[in-house]
């Protein structure tokens, strides 16, 4: 019976096909701290489906004062 990891994994018969898709859409986004001479680190985090970007990203709160954006 196949298992469910090998359910991912390529086999010689599958090709992956890589095409575009043109999106036109608006997204929001949150920012803690301001990009300046002292910014050592800009990190991009992404939620999960349904969950408020301003409440996710509080939990990084405490990299603001290590220099990070």
């Amino acid at each position: 019976m196949p298992r469910p990891q090998d359910a991912a994994k390529p086999g010689p018969s599958l090709a992956i096909q890589e095409g575009h898709l043109e999106v036109t859409r608006t997204a929001r986004f949150a920012q803690l701290g301001r990009i300046g001479a002292e910014t050592r680190q800009i990190w991009f985090v992404c939620h999960g489906y349904r969950q408020l970007a301003a409440r996710f990203i509080r939990r990084f709160t405490p990299l603001v004062d290590l220099g990070c954006v």
